[in-house]
């Protein structure tokens, strides 16, 4: 994932690793070795995909990285250092992650597939201004989310929604 709210001049990578669990802060350089190990942060579960959301333009952005074993979402942000802010609960299996701006304010929401057997649902992560995060669920009858991602499918400048059915 490209890490969000750096200079161009500063590029760099996250990447979400299994054994040992955590996300890798990579920055890219521009002579060998080319990638460079800024931080690590360990997490309590093996991570799924990662996605930005919040106010990344003005500093204020999270990282959401995906727990499917704990049926949680990861939130980290960069305290002096990036960390953990706080694992929340959000439904059961969230493994795929999308950002999109669903609410017209300008930063993007966080939605996670979650594909356990017994949901096949969507929850919405939206992060307030004081860094608090809200998680809703909205139920899409006949599917199974297994898989979701966000584009400008029609070129309008906002961005859906596509989400595939598991069982398909």
């Amino acid at each position: 994932l490209p890490w969000e709210g750096r200079p161009l001049a500063d590029r760099g990578i996250i990447v979400a690793a299994r054994d040992p669990d955590c996300v890798y802060f990579l920055r890219l350089a521009d002579s060998y070795p080319y990638l460079q190990l800024e931080q690590t942060v360990e997490l309590d579960e093996d991570p799924g995909t990662l996605a930005w959301f919040g106010d990344i333009p003005g500093g204020e952005g999270q990282l959401a990285v995906s727990l499917p074993g704990m049926d949680a979402i990861a939130l980290l942000a960069d305290d002096d250092g990036w960390r953990v802010r706080q694992t929340t609960a959000v439904g059961d299996d969230p493994y795929s992650l999308a950002a999109a701006d669903l609410d017209g304010d300008g930063s993007p929401e966080v939605v996670a597939a979650q594909r356990g057997l017994l949901s096949g649902n969507l929850a919405v992560l939206t992060a307030a201004v004081d860094g608090q995060v809200t998680v809703r669920v909205v139920e899409a009858p006949g599917l199974a989310a297994g898989f979701v991602c966000a584009l400008d499918g029609d070129g309008d400048g906002i961005a859906e929604l596509a989400v595939a059915d598991r069982q398909d």
